[in-house]
């Protein structure tokens, strides 16, 4: 069987399984996970294929008919649904015919003149109510405002009193002018831009080498030649910068020692901690393997 596997991509029917089903039921034990293409299986033997899958440890993923597959697609774990929207229903009078030609046309005659004036007494009504809404806007204009003298009453003590809390919070907290960053400016270096700038691209490209999984569905790091080398001309620019080279140029400020030194074991801390945490979450969850066939 495994020479047989190894030359070739094996199919299993669904008579094909119910017969090694009943004849010779390790061998299908052993078939189920080799095979390649199930083809004519029934539903139900779908939702078995699955089952027996999940049992030897494999991750499934199911894609089939939202309404007879349902059993196969709960049984995965991942199941994708196929599902058809259903077109706009029928009606049953299309298959009514109308023999009397003459009551036809009368009937039709008479809808017709039902709609004709519905619509106008539509019309109608509508016209009235946008007269009367009119109307009713004018009239409020023209009203005065009216003040009653116990809401006027209710409001005084609220009223006389609204400036005076301002005034004493001002007295005790003055307001301080703080000068706004004007966003339109033109650009200045300085320290502070400078160092966020060289923190943030060794932040990148620690992601980016300690994140990065090769096998089994990429390929390694060190196998992956354009990688290496950007990471490592990347990691030689932050160096220089940070260093005071090419400062001018790019508009950077050129760093103290007593900063470069703080920078250089910032960026080292962050890489090493970095690597230490996804080993430490690789050595708990485990690695990525491909299951052997």
């Amino acid at each position: 069987l495994s020479q047989l596997t190894r030359d070739y991509d094996l199919c299993l029917t669904g008579e094909g399984i119910e017969a090694l089903r009943t004849s010779a039921p390790h061998l299908l034990h052993d078939l189920i996970p080799k095979a390649k293409v199930h083809a004519r299986v029934v539903p139900k033997q779908k939702e078995d294929i699955l089952v027996h899958l999940k049992r030897l440890g494999f991750v499934t993923l199911m894609c089939g008919d939202g309404t007879n597959d349902v059993g196969a697609l709960k049984q995965a774990h991942v199941g994708v649904a196929l599902l058809n929207e259903a077109g706009p229903a029928k009606s049953d009078g299309t298959r009514t015919a109308i023999q009397n030609s003459g009551t036809a046309n009368s009937v039709d005659r008479r809808s017709h003149s039902n709609h004709t004036s519905s619509t106008r007494g539509d019309e109608r009504q509508s016209a009235q109510t946008r007269l009367a809404s009119q109307l009713a806007a004018i009239e409020a204009e023209q009203d005065p405002s009216l003040v009653r003298l116990g809401d006027a009453s209710i409001a005084a003590p609220f009223t006389a009193k609204m400036s005076s809390p301002s005034g004493e919070a001002e007295a005790r907290m003055p307001v301080k002018e703080d000068d706004f960053v004007d966003v339109h400016a033109e650009f200045e270096p300085s320290i502070l831009n400078t160092v966020v700038y060289l923190i943030s691209t060794s932040m990148q490209i620690a992601t980016i080498a300690v994140n990065y999984k090769g096998h089994p569905f990429m390929e390694s790091l060190l196998e992956n030649k354009p990688i290496v080398v950007s990471l490592g001309v990347a990691t030689g620019g932050v160096i220089l910068l940070a260093l005071g080279m090419f400062a001018e140029p790019l508009r950077l400020m050129r760093l103290d020692p007593q900063l470069q030194k703080v920078f250089f074991q910032a960026v080292a801390f962050d890489f090493i901690a970095s690597w230490l945490v996804d080993r430490i979450l690789v050595f708990i969850f485990g690695h990525v393997r491909v299951k052997s066939l």
